[in-house]
């Protein structure tokens, strides 16, 4: 019985047919045709048929009998498209992209990157309700679970899935895609040092960026890029504005108190005091606190600068990069391809852009990354990291040959070197390993046209698009264990200049938020709000809407 691939040809002319049989020596892994500017699609699919995880997430929601496969066709498809590319039955052929992964894009849309988050976004779709779909009430078969404790899966430090033997039956139907990682993010301000923690964010491809302007880049300087602390000025921070507010309070009713005010005329101040304090002790910054408890106008609210800084928390199986090479023109309303090269490694130690990489002197390790939202959260590539690993190989690169508005893709990906005719379609797939001991060589792919390349060639692809990379060592180990590590990934034997393996001084954070002296405006509000507590007024705050009329807006008295 035929594969899904090649009855896609059937359909096909003669001349086609004729392409097709004409293809180049067995001794070369299948192209795939294009008839309609497929390119983009063709460089994409090559590039995830190289990952080794990938096609056993896509073969266990398709081994189950029960499931409808009408419901997981993009996945079925999928999965014995990447069997057939490689399998070495089908060296020397050309095989067709199905129509099921064709139909997802539009003809006018031919980013590659864009297919990439397409085909996986309705990949996870059908799997997630695959999943859903197999879900069984945990009834007497849950209760046999619980007796079964030899199998039960104990959680590693590397943060992939782990359940418990409670859940044995669903453990099998609770997937994830290989490509999928989180991002921590963090936003703190700078003044009182206040962060709401770090936000998991999960992705399945990293877009760097390139800077205008031409020069070349390297992958760790555009990583470098990605992880740099970002300043956001004019930020709302609910913290400054408590301490503001409680600075403010406790000065009207100090000086109230100071003039003999009666008791009962603090009640309110005080009472306004309170609420601040008890917010501030509790961490309570929001908005609903500052308006309804702590009764402040909007126009009270303290603006603040703050940092945003974005990292890896969970480095996944296999990492997709993509270079953002589209570039605005402002003076045209046009958009144009940035065209830098970019150098690349074949072996990727990711560690230095993992959360927790960097180290301070003769500070504890543990959580250093959430004090100071000046310091960053990593160590990157300029300064000497803590941790090594994961460490990741180089198994695809997607180029991009041309103009913006149009132009080629192709692909450089890794075959086995003496390839086993065993790689059926129909074949069960098993679990690929990380650490693979095979041979490799490197092949060009332009569609259908296939040749190989040695490593100069390939590393010589400054017109890098997307890279391909899976994880062969995913432990994550402090530097200090390793005897023979190196400080920069893209060094060879050059010495190690020593500030470059100092530890960077960190200045000490400014935690305790400071209010600027109290000018001459600032002192006359207090004063008439002392007055007003003496004559029995409500007390009023600077921004307040009881704000005396004649008055220009409130002054924000920075914190």
């Amino acid at each position: 019985m035929g594969t899904v691939s090649q009855a896609g040809i059937r359909g096909l002319s003669s001349v086609s047919s004729a392409v097709m049989s004409l293809k180049g020596s067995s001794d070369y892994p299948p192209g795939l045709g294009n008839l309609s500017n497929s390119c983009y699609q063709n460089s994409i699919l090559q590039g995830l048929a190289s990952l080794k995880p990938f096609p056993k997430y896509l073969a266990d929601p398709v081994q189950d009998p029960e499931i409808d496969r009408r419901k997981v066709e993009a996945v079925d498809t999928l999965r014995i498209l990447i069997a057939d590319l490689n399998s070495a039955r089908n060296y020397g052929k050309t095989l067709w992209t199905p129509g099921s992964l064709k139909n997802m894009s539009t003809w006018q849309q031919q980013d590659a990157q864009e297919y990439f988050s397409k085909l996986l976004d309705e990949v996870d779709r059908e799997i997630a309700k695959a999943a859903t779909a197999m879900q069984k009430p945990m009834g007497f078969e849950s209760e046999c679970a619980n007796d079964d404790t030899a199998t039960s899966q104990h959680s590693d430090d590397s943060g992939y899935q782990s359940l418990s033997t409670v859940s044995k039956i669903s453990s099998a139907r609770v997937l994830r895609n290989p490509l999928e990682g989180l991002i921590a993010q963090r936003v703190a301000c700078v003044e009182c040092g206040h962060s709401d923690g770090l936000s998991m964010i999960p992705f399945n491809c990293l877009t760097l960026s390139l800077n205008v302007g031409g020069n070349d880049h390297d992958l760790y300087e555009l990583l470098d890029a990605y992880a740099h602390i970002e300043s956001i000025e004019g930020v709302e921070c609910g913290k400054c504005t408590l301490l503001k507010a409680k600075r403010l309070l406790t000065m009207i009713v100090e000086r109230a108190e100071a003039s003999y005010t009666d008791e009962e005329k603090l009640k309110e101040p005080k009472l306004r005091l309170a609420a601040v304090e008890e917010a501030l002790e509790e961490d309570d910054f929001e908005d609903k606190t500052l308006t309804e408890k702590c009764k402040f106008p909007s126009q009270f609210k303290v603006s603040s600068t703050k940092t945003k800084q974005a990292v890896i928390a969970r480095p996944p199986q296999s990492l997709a990069v993509h270079m953002n090479r589209s570039v605005f023109d402002e003076n045209t309303g046009m958009m144009y391809k940035n065209s830098s090269g970019i150098r690349f490694p074949l072996t990727l130690d990711l560690g230095p852009w993992c959360l927790g990489s960097a180290s301070i002197s003769h500070q504890p390790v543990e959580e250093q990354w959430l004090l100071d939202p000046r310091s960053s959260m990593i160590a990157g590539d300029k300064r000497k990291s803590y941790v090594t690993g994961p460490i990741y190989e180089l198994r695809a690169v997607v180029t991009h040959y041309g103009r913006h508005e149009n132009g080629h893709y192709v692909c450089y990906r890794k075959f086995p070197r003496h390839s086993s005719p065993e790689g059926s379609a129909e074949a069960p797939v098993k679990s690929a390993a990380l650490d693979d001991d095979e041979e490799m060589d490197w092949w060009r792919l332009s569609d259908e046209t296939v040749r190989k390349v040695d490593e100069e060639e390939l590393l010589d692809q400054g017109n890098v698009f997307m890279l391909f990379y899976d994880c062969v060592d995913p432990n994550i180990i402090p530097s200090s264990e390793v005897a023979t590590a190196e400080t920069s990934p893209m060094s060879t034997d050059a010495p190690v200049d020593a500030e470059d393996d100092e530890t960077p001084t960190v200045e000490k954070p400014a935690f305790t938020c400071t209010v600027k002296e109290i000018s001459d405006d600032d002192e006359e509000e207090l004063a008439n709000d002392v007055s007003a507590v003496e004559e029995g007024d409500a007390v009023s705050l600077p921004g307040d809407e009881s704000t005396r009329t004649g008055e220009k807006g409130p002054r924000m008295i920075a914190v």
